[in-house]
């Protein structure tokens, strides 16, 4: 196979995606006492709270928007990644910092052709995955920089 040729195709998990959503979720929520006990005066408190709970439902929605357009992933020997949108085609992407790839996991910061930043967990096995082997192998070719 050529280098050209060389990609791997994975699809994620809708499960990985609930779990990363509802984490998402429960840590908002688990700032908001965080934030009510510090040391401050109450309006302070208060203003950040509500902050930092509508910073926690902006990345929710980005993050749910950016799925909306990710039914696979196709990353190529080259480095480059394609998003299949929900009308059927690829669109290139953009790997942004933040990513690591481990034995059976990966976590990946994107940015689609709309511009939209999220995440995306994808596990998978290199035994049981030529896929996922691939993707290892196209990894520690292009480096884990963004």
């Amino acid at each position: 196979m050529s280098s050209t040729a060389y990609f791997a195709e994975l699809e994620p998990d809708p499960r990985l995606r609930r779990l990363v959503a509802w984490t998402g979720v429960l840590l908002g929520a688990a700032g908001v006492p965080v934030i009510l006990l510090l040391p401050l005066d109450l309006w302070v408190r208060l203003l950040a709270c509500g902050l930092w709970v509508g910073s926690s439902v902006r990345e929710h929605r980005l993050l749910r928007r950016g799925w909306v357009d990710c039914r696979a992933l196709r990353f190529s020997a080259d480095g480059t990644i394609a998003l299949l949108g929900a009308d059927g085609t690829w669109r290139p992407a953009r790997r942004k910092s933040g990513g690591v790839l481990l034995g059976k996991a990966l976590w990946l910061r994107l940015q689609n052709s709309r511009g939209r930043v999220f995440g995306e967990l994808l596990v998978g096995d290199a035994r049981q995955s030529p896929d996922w082997r691939r993707l290892q192998a196209i990894w520690r070719h292009i480096g884990a920089g963004g």
